[in-house]
């Protein structure tokens, strides 16, 4: 029997015509990734999932727990899994969590409850873990997320017990990223700090469980290998820090010191400037001592000149009077001297 695209099932919007449970046997093909949630359909479509031919699921050739075919199919990403009215999983599965998941999966169509979620508040970290495994092999991984998640929060925070320890190192192989968070992020940051309470117990017990100390060997080594690439770059960033103060300083330096070279050039242009004012000044001062002393001779032997013709025409004038009347005076002579270059007459 089929519905029609009208109906409120959540399988309507993936197919045309979707398979309800009743008497056929024959399951509808693989849904898409996508998938309505059944969490938050109407009571009256999650109970329609009670009905139809159950589905059983096998830990290799053990019976776990059985459910109905299409509510499997509607909760799960891998329909291939189901095959002629059988899920047989590993051998070598954990069967507490497929029990403990399948259970909440048949319950949970018909709770009247706001919040469909399972309940993990008192939960023990081996069955949280136990059930986020077996979601992951049967595809329910939506419907165990939050537990996920608060198991990762827990084992990421808090200093864990003994158990819980053993319940992370049983399921490493299913959940590594649990066993990493737990050497990683916790056992082997608090043996760091020295926030271990119980370190020769804690020793000692490490010595047993060889996967967790490995993991914490290799923790170790990954935070000593971040410490000393922290170092080279702290270094590195000291190094580069040094050769830009010193750049730095350089730069200040030269621009001092073209400030200086400016600042001389400006103060030898104006010194410049003033010894070419002080050498104009001087020229012009010798050039006017020139003219003065030109016009000093000119007015000197015009004098001279003055004199000679006086002095000429006073001694050709005594020269022609009697001897005893021929007194020259001393001017007269040096003229006498000068212009005849000989002796003086008799009586001057």
């Amino acid at each position: 029997m089929y519905v029609s695209k009208e109906t409120n099932l959540p399988f309507a919007t993936a197919y045309p015509n979707v398979y309800v449970p009743g008497i056929c046997t024959i399951f509808p093909p693989a849904m898409p990734s996508d998938r309505v949630d059944l969490r938050l359909c109407h009571l009256k479509d999650r109970k329609a999932f009670e009905k139809g031919e159950r589905v059983l699921i096998c830990k290799g050739n053990i019976a776990l727990v059985d459910l109905p075919g299409a509510l499997f199919l509607a909760t799960s990403t891998k329909p291939e899994l189901l095959i002629h009215g059988l899920i047989k999983l590993p051998h070598d599965i954990d069967a507490r969590g497929v029990v403990l998941l399948i259970a909440y999966i048949n319950k949970m169509v018909s709770w009247r409850h706001n919040d469909l979620r399972m309940r993990h508040h008192e939960m023990e970290i081996y069955d949280m873990l136990s059930i986020t495994a077996a979601a992951a092999l049967l595809g329910m991984e939506q419907y165990t997320a939050h537990i996920y998640r608060k198991c990762e929060a827990v084992l990421h925070n808090d200093l864990p017990s003994y158990d819980d320890i053993d319940a992370v190192t049983y399921f490493a192989r299913e959940h590594p990223r649990m066993l990493y968070i737990l050497a990683s992020n916790n056992l082997a940051k608090k043996m760091r700090e020295n926030q271990i309470p119980d370190v020769e117990d804690f020793t000692a017990y490490l010595s047993y469980n060889h996967i967790l100390n490995e993991q914490i060997q290799m923790a170790h080594t990954r935070h000593a290998d971040y410490v000393s690439r922290s170092q080279k770059r702290e270094q590195e960033e000291q190094d580069r820090i040094q050769r830009a103060n010193k750049t730095r300083e350089y730069h200040e330096r030269a621009k001092a010191s073209a400030i200086a070279r400016a600042q001389q050039r400006e103060q030898w242009e104006q010194g410049r400037e003033e010894r070419e004012q002080e050498q104009a000044k001087r020229a012009k001062e010798r050039e006017q001592h020139k003219k003065d002393k030109a016009e000093e001779d000119k007015k000197y032997w015009a004098k001279k000149k003055e004199e000679a013709t006086v002095d000429e025409k006073s001694v050709l004038e005594k020269v022609k009077l009697a001897v005893d009347k021929r007194k020259f005076t001393l001017r007269e002579r040096a003229h006498w001297r000068k212009t005849r270059d000989t002796k003086l007459p008799k009586g001057c």
